[in-house]
């Protein structure tokens, strides 16, 4: 008899595409069958427009575990929190359920409109920023994928990032949860993961060796941490 894969529903961050997700996908265990789930790319939206376009993708039967990558993760949150029974494990990568950013850059959400977000950092900046130490080719694969957003939808989701609040629906996910967290992010924080941590204590974690981009620059050892946890799931516990 033949087992069904696992669904392994993924939920890309703020660029909001999945073309990011290929170099885990291309490694991923045969017991995976992956289904990225794009944002639009023309539509200013907000976290609680996004979550209908992902509960629409998610299946009714199937088993699947939800991953959410930096943005994607209070997606990811807000999605479990009302999951159906078939939903097995939730994993959050380099993610967070309040903002990473400091309170100084909090209290600028009023100045992050359109305009502004036509501003990009220079492309040195982005590249210390998200993929430091990662070998040229996964490198220069993030430079040639990095979407360039129209300056309303970027504001959008950095606005969104700003104001999240996913705390209540944490609590209320009824199944295990794991954290990849880079060892050398730059991006989200170590405090994002304490916060987590502090309304789930039983979260557990994989710490990897590398920037924010991990799933990109460390898919092997990513695809590792995710199989393990699926199989610590399916016997029953976490």
């Amino acid at each position: 008899m033949t087992t069904m894969p696992i669904k392994l529903i993924l939920l890309p961050g703020l660029d909001g595409t999945c073309r990011f997700f290929k170099p885990l996908t291309e490694v991923l265990d045969r017991r995976f069958e992956a289904v990225p789930v794009s944002y639009p790319m023309d539509q200013p939206l907000q976290y609680g427009d996004l979550l209908d376009l992902v509960t629409a993708r998610i299946p009714d039967r199937d088993p699947h575990i939800i991953l959410g990558e930096s943005f994607g993760g209070p997606l990811a949150v807000m999605a479990a929190a009302s999951a159906s029974d078939n939903l097995t494990g939730v994993i959050l990568a380099v993610s967070f359920v309040t903002s990473p950013l400091s309170w100084r850059m909090n209290i600028l959400r009023p100045l992050v409109v359109g305009p502004m977000m036509s501003l990009r950092p220079p492309k040195k900046i982005l590249e210390r920023l998200l993929c430091a130490g990662c070998s040229p080719a996964t490198a220069r694969f993030i430079q040639r994928n990095l979407p360039e957003l129209p300056p309303p939808v970027f504001a959008a989701r950095v606005r969104a990032v700003m104001a999240v609040d996913a705390r209540p629906e944490l609590t209320g996910i009824p199944v295990p949860i794991h954290y990849i967290q880079a060892a050398r992010d730059r991006v989200v924080p170590p405090r994002s993961l304490e916060t987590i941590r502090a309304v789930r204590p039983d979260v557990t974690v994989s710490e990897i060796d590398g920037p924010h981009m991990i799933l990109q620059c460390a898919p092997d050892a990513c695809a590792r941490a995710i199989l393990q946890f699926a199989e610590r799931i399916g016997d029953g516990g976490a």
